[in-house]
């Protein structure tokens, strides 16, 4: 299974997407949820795993997102 996580680093408006089929279903999802009916547009997955775990720690230092991400086997992401 595949999951993806997708940012508009403008906003900083995130989506993800888990158990997956496919990568690009996976991106395609994460896409979809990030830009909300097309209100936070344009997002880009910037991390995709397979059969593993993202963790995504984020914040705002002066008038930029930072974004921290990894990825690992299933339980190990946090």
């Amino acid at each position: 299974k595949y999951g993806a996580w997708a940012l508009n680093s403008k906003t900083g408006i995130a989506g993800g997407a888990l158990d997956m089929n496919s990568l690009a279903a996976a991106k395609r999802e994460a896409i979809k949820t990030c830009e909300r009916g097309g209100q936070n547009r344009p997002c880009k997955v910037l991390v995709w795993v397979r059969n593993g775990c993202i963790a995504v720690a984020q914040g705002k230092d002066s008038k930029s997102w930072r974004n921290f991400f990894g990825t690992t086997p299933p339980g190990m992401a946090e």
